[in-house]
Formats: C-alpha cells, structure tokens, sequence
C-alpha cells in the first residue's frame, strides 16, 4: 500500500469564519393575556349593558386564544363579539362551562376587543336579561422569543461575490430528540426542516441574497431543542485547484498490469462517515464519478 496525500472537497484556497455555538429551543407557554375579576352584564326593553375588554395579541402567539370565566348569575342567552365577530351565543348556567375558543382568524396582532352582551327579554319591560361573570381570563400560547432564535454575523469580500464563489454555512447540531431549524440570511430563509442529531449540517447561501461586508446569519427552532456547535462560514473559490498526486508504478508492476497478470487498487478513505460523498478522479485522463455514503470508496 501507497500513501498518495489528501484531498478537500473545499479545495485549496477554502477561507473559514467560525460562528460561535448557539442554543436553541422551541419553548410554547400558556399565557394569561388578560383577567378581569368580574364582569356584569345585562339588557331590557329600555336599555342595554354591554361590557368590553381590551387585550393584547403579543408576537409568537400560536393558534386559537381561549376564554373562561366562571358564572354567578345568568338568564338569557350571552354572546360574545371579538373585534366584531361572533364567537359564542348561547345559554350557559351557573358554574363553570367550558372555555371558548376565540379563532386565530378574529385574532389581529396587537390590541383587540371583546364584547359581552346579553340578548333582549322582548316585549317585557319589566324583564331583564343579565350575567355575572368571574375570573374572566383571555389566554394563549405563546413562543418564548428569546429562546427560539439567534443571530450571528460574518463578513464577504466584494471580491468573492464577484467572482463567484461559492459561499455556505456549516454547523453541528446537538440534540437527543427530534430537532427542526429554519436558516435565514439577511432576513431571507435559505432553509427549513429537521436536522440529523450529531451529524454536521451543510446549508449554501445564494449569492444574490448576499452583499459585500458585513451580513447577518438567523437561526430559528421549528420543532425542539437543538445546540448548533462548530459552526463557519466557507469561502471557496470559484477557481480552487483540485488536489494533485503523484504515485510511482515500478517496472515489474506496471509489466503485469500491461499483460493483465496484475491489477492496481485505489482506495479513497472518508473522514466524515454518514455523509453523502460526491467526487471525480482523474487518473492520467481516465475520468470515474464516485458517489457514496460509505466510508471508503475504491
């Protein structure tokens, strides 16, 4: 056996930023968005009680919010408008019903306006329809920012974008249950989807979402919790030369391998097992494409 030398799939002139280790972790809460200890409302022939109640919609609530309360008195039928929309209209009895459901699709980031109104007993003036309501609570789910995503910056020559180099990010995440990441550059999402635990991640930047100097790199968990360790950015020329070696055939040798009494091997050994490994030898112009998740290749 003949040692012949390494090759690099990043070439020769491959330049390294490294981005410091990041964690991650796509954490939900429920959260109390507003409580309001009672609310009265009511409604006769000669007048009305509506009653509203202000909350804020925060940024990284997901889904539905839902509404309960407890009952103390009711009669009539009690409805319930968010930001105009009817969401309940029904006759509920002294207790604790079951909580409402408020759309996500009534819902506006920032403020929004429930209403609770009670129908009309009709004709019967002397009549009134109302409702006592307890412990009123708006809550929803939602995603703790400050754990779900990062940023990290790095820098590129005007040089390497107008050469055309090729440019990606590579990190190493660590996790032990299922882990999903979206990837953006200068705002813009270049990839999203589950990562393999402990097996290093790969993800290219497109050059036309890249600018000369200073551009921002953003992490944001999808699913779980992840440590995105090891992470640079590679440069890699457009034009890196490919590895060249030279090995020695002696006489003998090269004098069974013409009669065909003898046969060479050469064998290409990975350093990075469980990656797709894609390449071309050239051997004295005979061309052969590997391209192989094994660990060697011959």
């Amino acid at each position: 056996m003949q040692p012949i030398g390494a090759i690099s799939p990043e070439g020769a002139n491959v330049r390294a930023q490294d981005i410091s280790s990041l964690q991650l972790q796509r954490r939900v809460d429920t959260r109390a968005l507003r409580t309001v200890p009672q609310v009265s409302v009511s409604r006769s022939m000669i007048g009305d009680g509506d009653v509203q109640m202000v909350f804020d919609v925060p940024v990284g609530m997901e889904g539905d919010a839902v509404l309960s309360f407890n009952v103390l008195r009711g009669k009539g039928t009690l409805g319930v408008r968010v930001n105009g929309e009817l969401v309940f209209m029904e006759e509920v009895p002294v207790g604790s019903p079951l909580p409402i459901a408020i759309p996500r699709s009534a819902l506006v980031f920032g403020s929004n306006n429930v209403t609770f109104f009670t129908d009309s007993p009709g004709m019967m003036f002397w009549s009134r329809n109302e409702y006592v309501l307890s412990n009123v609570i708006v809550a929803g789910r939602v995603v703790d920012l400050a754990s779900v995503s990062a940023e990290r910056m790095f820098a590129v020559a005007y040089e390497d974008l107008a050469g055309g180099a090729s440019i990606a990010l590579e990190v190493f995440p660590t996790c032990e249950g299922a882990a999903a990441v979206s990837f953006f550059v200068n705002g813009g999402m270049v990839a999203s989807g589950p990562l393999d635990c402990n097996v290093a991640h790969r993800v290219d930047l497109p050059p036309e979402m890249l600018r000369p100097g200073t551009n921002v790199l953003g992490f944001v968990a999808e699913q779980g919790s992840v440590l995105l360790e090891r992470g640079r950015v590679l440069t890699t020329p457009r034009d890196a030369p490919a590895g060249v070696y030279y090995f020695a055939v002696p006489p003998a040798l090269f004098n069974q391998l013409s009669s065909g009494r003898g046969a060479m091997v050469l064998t290409l050994r990975f350093a990075e097992p469980g990656k797709r490994k894609v390449g071309t030898l050239n051997l004295n112009g005979y061309l052969e494409t590997f391209d192989t998740m094994d660990v060697a290749y011959q």
